[in-house]
């Protein structure tokens, strides 16, 4: 396996040569044509340097890495180092996987975090890469399913600190799925039931020190629980996120222009509002009455991803139904109107009992004041004219005046 990376290596830079000899006859050639022509060779030197201060702004604009969503995971092993999962004859083994299925930033950790405490016991995950037992290696609940899904805590059960749920039980496995990206062209989010599906199986994990990405059997899934948050605390928590992504980076620049505040969000989001026009024109999310990026790119703040919300919702909806799965929709907020009646409600759910005290829920400061009151109702009609019958009746509650 070291020799063909080696070789591999050899064949990419023997590649990057030819790519940069190409790359600097290719510019003497356009050189030559503007000479020829008598173009004015400053005027196209401008533009071509105006694309190049673009591309800049592109890279530093969102980062496909920096969450955990499907289509993402595609730049994280150097080839193509991916196992497809196979069906597996093991999938009556106890316990049983019940998929944590989320958008990012609606409360994935908190509840992972209320069923370890609440009950001693593991939870898993299809990001193995971030979860490295004793070995440095990755550690997968089944041993008879190597490519996942993953122990989000494999120190703490090697140390019988918690314990891996047993028989009659289902192991909560953290999933974002797909079509999750931040601030990125539609190409990467919009998906079909299909792709979504796929990706809702699809991991990463390490590996006698390398990171591979791989998808294990559905077979494995038994259960989901649907997590859904306010759309409008959804949103703005995602610029947080990638707030932290840039102070982790030490982009100063970026954080100056995006402050903390509600007005350093509005920024962020009219910037996003006019980022991917074109793009948005080439791949058009059809409503009643045509695009909807056009309708509401003027009338709601990071529109686009309010889209990728509702989509995935929709996405998340239907392919519960494909896998055939028991499921539970769990609201995030739940947690502060009763944090005993929901947590009760979830471990019975998972089959698990409810041994230790859990601290009760702080909760969140809600983000609704950064919107103005025609930019929720604009929000409640895009929701309304894309979302299927059982998203809808999922997040209603959200437009309900308050």
């Amino acid at each position: 396996m070291v020799m063909d990376k080696q070789n591999g290596d050899r064949h990419d830079g023997h590649n990057r040569k030819r790519a940069n000899a190409f790359h600097i006859k290719r510019i003497w050639v356009v050189f030559l044509l503007i000479s020829g022509l008598n173009l004015p060779i400053i005027s196209v030197t401008t533009r071509w340097m105006r694309v190049r201060r673009q591309n800049f702004r592109d890279n530093h604009f969102y980062d496909t890495n920096e969450d955990q969503g499907g289509q993402t995971l595609g730049h994280i092993a150097k080839g193509d180092n991916r196992t497809d999962a196979t069906p597996t004859h093991h999938a009556s083994a106890w316990p049983k996987v019940a998929l944590l299925m989320s958008f990012p930033n609606s409360g994935t950790s908190y509840t992972g975090q209320v069923v370890r405490r609440a009950t001693k016991t593991a939870i898993g995950t299809n990001y193995g890469s971030a979860n490295l037992g004793q070995s440095g290696n990755s550690i997968p609940i089944f041993d008879w399913s190597p490519t996942g899904p993953f122990l989000t805590d494999p120190l703490e059960v090697a140390s019988q600190k918690l314990t891996v749920p047993g028989d009659g039980s289902y192991i909560v496995t953290k999933s974002h799925c797909g079509g999750t990206c931040f601030g990125c062209p539609p190409k990467y989010y919009l998906q079909t039931q299909e792709e979504f599906q796929y990706n809702c199986l699809l991991g990463d994990y390490i590996n006698d020190r390398v990171k591979l990405k791989a998808t294990y059997d559905s077979s494995i899934v038994s259960k989901a629980i649907h997590l859904v948050r306010d759309p409008f605390d959804n949103v703005v928590s995602r610029f947080h996120l990638k707030r932290k992504s840039m102070i982790h980076k030490g982009d100063n620049t970026w954080l100056e222009m995006y402050p903390n505040t509600k007005e350093g969000f509005r920024a962020f989001c009219d910037y996003a509002n006019t980022k991917y026009e074109r793009e948005e024109d080439r791949y058009p999310v059809d409503g009643t009455d045509g695009n909807v990026f056009l309708k509401y790119r003027e009338s709601i703040p990071c529109y686009s991803d309010f889209i990728r919300y509702i989509l995935w919702h929709n996405n998340a909806v239907e392919t519960i139904h494909e896998l055939e799965a028991e499921y539970m929709v769990l609201h995030y907020e739940s947690y502060g109107i009763s944090h005993k009646r929901t947590t009760d409600k979830l471990l019975h759910f998972l089959g698990l009992e409810f041994t230790h005290k859990v601290e009760e829920f702080l909760g969140e400061k809600g983000y609704r004041d950064h919107f103005k009151e025609n930019e929720v109702e604009a929000v409640k009609r895009l929701a309304e004219e894309i979302s299927n019958v059982e998203t809808w009746d999922i997040i209603e509650r959200y437009f309900d005046h308050r």
